[in-house]
């Protein structure tokens, strides 16, 4: 028997009613569970008041929209969502069922704008501008000083006390009165206060569990509200940038409704298996030569970088890279060779952690600089081009002065690191007009939404003292405020660790957490089967199919009046995972087979 409730009214199902219900592994195609057309009669008087009569003419009211609705086909839940409707006559209504994360895409799937939430907004005085680190982490956003078209915002004042010796002197920090102050907003809590402002709850969040947390967006929108801090950007715009930079999934469970935010590198080394029963003997492979192979661990991947000089040195140009003359050396060797006589400047020396440097000289004396830290990860070395480009890019960093007062009242001069950016573009919106008819010809009114910002971030650490802050005098470094985008500088003649943390927008350091994977699926081959299997399988496990373990892309479901229709059909590609543990390289340890991706002969492995 099928059931389907529509914002808690049964609605009546015609002899002839049928629909597929399909479930997408969301890690391949993006989306969920959904049904495809459902068609019921508006000529029952109980389906008929279920949509307040919109077959009616001369119906003027609107009808209700996005109902929660529930799939129920012999006992179990096929899918419970959002109705979708999508075309109606004088006798009959379509409509569509959504759950999970189709559910969470049709939501965010018409270009609603991060503008339209509402995301709450940041405190700006004395307490939060001085919060530590962890009180930052709580609030979810940061004042680290930038530069903002040459003026320089959230800037602190820094207060010298000498308790007798040098060594003794300590300092405080005060919000610079004179500056202005913008609130930066860590990328895992903007991510979090959009998903909650579409419906969501977050049950899981690994992001939370890496380094990562501390990425900070740096913006130039003086606004305290965060919805208003990424104009131009679409929800599903914003998010799909979070995701291709971790290589992460929002993944929505249909059973609970809460978002789980998921590594996928990680993901299939731990996920559940489930073994497959009533298996169809007929069965179809196939080869699919057009399946792209885009995947975070076998792609090549790079930032979308501004053509300016800062990032040619990040980034070095194709040509740069040509001309040059290429030497390998130690580390030490490749920092101090610059200093010798025998160079031309044509060299790029690359050292055994694949640092890289060039001779810059400063005030007649030659030292070596790093560059191209942010050099694209080039995995698939039969081409060059990009298979994924990241948009979310890391900050232009500059040394700006700093100034603080010693215990005598005298003035301490450094400098210090900050991120750097344009100020908001401007237009004749500042002009006022004297009347409608001139600002409709000359303009001077503001759009509804700005165009779209470039999503810049840097790692945010709170106030530290390093060698990144340094006095003339050589007298005690103050702890200030900062952010890096790479733990590695070059001072001196050695390289040092900004913090002990290892973030770092160096997409190799970025790879090792996020993108290599303990598991790899074959997308150019897959498994059609069909099967009377009763149960109602999450497609993100790992499916044990004809001995062999198997991902799984998607399972169609046919449901007429009567339940499930005869039996079911799934795609599936072969996956191979690392196993380690030693007493599950035999088969019917737990009355599951188990392979590690290959066929068993005689109940043992035939890889050992």
């Amino acid at each position: 028997m099928t059931e389907l409730i529509i914002d808690n009214v049964h609605a009546v199902l015609s002899s002839d009613f049928s629909t597929t219900v399909k479930q997408e592994n969301s890690f391949m195609t993006k989306n969920g569970e959904y049904t495809y057309d459902c068609t019921l009669s508006l000529l029952n008087p109980i389906n008929a008041k279920l949509y307040g009569f919109l077959h009616r003419i001369n119906k003027t009211e609107a009808f209700a929209t996005k109902r929660r609705v529930i799939l129920i086909a012999d006992n179990r839940v096929y899918c419970d969502g959002t109705e979708v409707i999508q075309k109606w006559t004088n006798e009959k209504v379509t409509i569509q069922l959504v759950s999970g994360n189709s559910q969470f895409n049709y939501f965010i799937g018409s270009d609603k704008k991060v503008s339209e939430l509402d995301l709450g907004k940041a405190t700006v005085d004395d307490t939060t501008k001085m919060s530590s680190l962890t009180d930052f982490e709580a609030l979810g956003y940061a004042f680290p000083p930038t530069q903002i078209g040459g003026e320089t915002y959230n800037l602190y004042d820094v207060y010298a006390q000498d308790h007798g010796t040098n060594s003794s002197t300590t300092f405080t920090l005060k919000p610079n009165p004179d500056c202005g102050w913008i609130a930066m907003p860590f990328y895992v809590d903007l991510a979090e206060k959009i998903i909650t402002a579409l419906g969501y709850t977050i049950n899981l969040n690994m992001l939370r569990n890496s380094e990562f947390k501390h990425m900070i967006m740096l913006h130039n929108v003086d606004t305290t509200e965060f919805a208003k801090m990424l104009p131009g950007y679409t929800c599903k715009e914003f998010l799909e940038e979070i995701e291709k930079l971790f290589n992460i999934e929002f993944y929505i469970s249909y059973k609970t409704k809460k978002v789980e935010i998921i590594t996928q590198s990680k993901f299939y080394s731990t996920a559940g298996m489930v073994h497959i029963k009533n298996v169809k003997d007929a069965y179809e492979t196939e080869i699919d030569s057009d399946a792209t192979e885009d995947e975070h661990s076998t792609a090549n991947i790079g930032y979308d970088l501004p053509d300016t000089t800062y990032y040619k040195f990040k980034k070095l140009p194709d040509e740069i890279i040509k001309m040059a003359v290429k030497k390998e050396m130690t580390s030490e060797e490749a920092i101090t060779y610059f200093q010798g006589t025998t160079d031309t400047g044509m060299e790029l020396i690359t050292d055994p952690n694949n640092y890289q440097y060039i001779r810059q000289t400063v005030n007649d004396k030659d030292t070596a600089l790093e560059v191209n830290q942010f050099k694209s990860l080039i995995q698939d070395s039969t081409t060059t081009d990009l298979g994924i480009t990241l948009s979310i890019i890391p900050i232009e960093l500059i040394d700006i002065p700093v100034t603080w007062t010693l215990y005598t009242g005298a003035k301490q001069q450094g400098q210090m690191t900050v991120g750097t950016l344009d100020s908001a573009s401007t237009s004749s919106s500042k002009t006022t007009q004297s009347n409608l008819y001139n600002y409709l010809e000359n303009g001077g009114y503001d759009s509804s939404e700005g165009s779209k910002s470039t999503l810049y971030a840097a790692f945010f650490i709170g106030c530290i003292c390093t060698d990144l802050v340094w006095t003339v005098l050589g007298v005690p470094t103050p702890a200030y405020p900062q952010v890096y985008t790479d733990q590695i500088a070059l001072i001196d003649v050695t390289t040092k660790k900004i913090t002990t943390r290892s973030e770092s927008f160096r997409l190799k350091t970025i790879a090792a957490e996020f993108y290599d994977r303990t598991y790899k699926i074959d997308k150019k081959n897959k498994l059609t089967i069909e099967s009377y299997d009763p149960n109602i399988y999450d497609t993100h496990l790992i499916f044990e199919i004809l001995n062999k373990r198997w991902a799984c892309e998607y399972i169609e479901y046919t449901i007429d009046k009567d339940g499930r229709k005869g039996a079911w059909k799934g795609i599936f590609h072969p996956v191979t995972i690392s196993d380690t543990d030693a007493e599950h390289r035999w088969i019917l340890a737990d009355k599951n087979w188990r392979d590690n991706g290959v066929f068993l002969d005689n109940g043992r492995w035939l890889d050992e």
